[in-house]
């Protein structure tokens, strides 16, 4: 059972790594994507708009790596959580193989009580 338990976190936050990685390229991938566009569809003074209409258009964008860092930050804050999840049942598992060994040595201490007994 803790094999298997085992088994299911395993996979469960290597799923979870995998999306937010593939979550982090596709975004950094749309976000150069984006910047190949934007400059092609700037306004230009001859048309009727001004350079200070649009300033965000000759301004280098600085938020593709804040979105990585909030990224990376939630991809630590899953591990994070995963790795306290897998303490607790190692704990967890840890505290019932206590109570077996318990109950293991009562049982014994039982036994030998009868064998006495029955001397």
């Amino acid at each position: 059972m803790y094999m298997e338990a085992y088994g299911q976190v395993g996979s469960w936050a290597d799923s979870v790594m995998k999306k937010s990685i593939e979550a982090v390229m596709t975004r950094k991938i749309a976000k150069e994507d984006a910047k190949e566009v934007l400059p092609k569809q700037e306004v230009s003074p001859s048309v009727g708009g001004s350079p200070m209409a649009t300033p965000q258009a000759n301004q280098p964008v600085e938020q593709p790596q804040a979105d990585v860092n909030s990224e990376m930050m939630a991809k630590d804050k899953a591990i994070d959580s995963l790795n306290k999840k897998v303490a607790n049942w190692r704990a967890k598992a840890e505290y019932r193989n206590s109570l077996v060994k318990l109950q293991q040595r009562e049982l014994n201490k039982y036994k030998k009580k009868e064998m006495v007994g029955v001397k």
